[in-house]
Formats: C-alpha cells, structure tokens, sequence
C-alpha cells in the first residue's frame, strides 16, 4: 500500500530519527534472540508494543506493553491501550530502560562469565 516503504539500508542517525517519529514500534517476534529492535526503539524515544515471547519481557521490562502474537484481538487491545496512554511517560520509562544496557555492562558480563568458566574448569 502507500502507507507502507521499503527503506533498504538506512544509517543509524535515521533509524534512529525513524523510530523517534513512530507512534508506536510494534514487535510481533514468535521468537527473539535479544531483542535489540526494542532496545534501539525505546532509546530513541519510541513506545514499543511488543510479543511476550522469547527475550521480550527481559529486555523491555515495565516499559513495553506485551501481547500474545497468536492472538489477533491481544495485538489490537495492546496497540489500542498504547496509543491511549501518556506517551512521554512511557517514551521516559523506555529511554531509561534503555539506559540500563550499555556495551560496557555487555562487555563486563561476557568477560565475568568468561572468567568464571575457565575458573571452573
């Protein structure tokens, strides 16, 4: 439809503005790894409307509105209830949210867990 644009590859500075401009990001992943999506839309000050599959929950915590992505009626309830609520309040949640995982923090969890292996071996 024209509602709808394929992009292609875009640079993080407009991904960035991208999601900022969104009304909502919706996630409706069956399965997700990270959930890295979430992550960037929620530091861009985007809501985020998200699957309660997976590492979604983990990621997102109190900041994200979650559904099941089987139930067609939970998606428009969840969308419906996001687009109702205070959105700078939930854009503030999200950015601080967000705001908890760092590369750093990553860095350090991967090089402890690193070390408690070897140790244990």
């Amino acid at each position: 439809t024209e509602s709808v644009r394929i992009l292609g590859y875009v640079s993080d500075g407009e991904l960035a503005a991208l999601y900022g401009a969104c009304e909502a990001v919706v996630c409706p992943s069956l399965s997700e790894g990270f959930g890295l999506p979430v992550l960037e839309a929620m530091r861009a000050g985007a809501p985020v409307v998200s699957s309660d599959r997976g590492s979604l929950p983990e990621v997102g915590g109190d900041a994200v509105r979650y559904f099941d992505p089987e139930d067609v009626g939970a998606i428009e309830t969840a969308l419906r209830q996001a687009l109702s609520d205070d959105r700078a309040a939930w854009v503030a949640a999200g950015r601080a949210r967000a705001a908890e995982f760092t590369w750093e923090r990553a860095a350090s969890m991967t090089a402890e867990a690193i070390e408690r292996a070897v140790a244990e071996r």
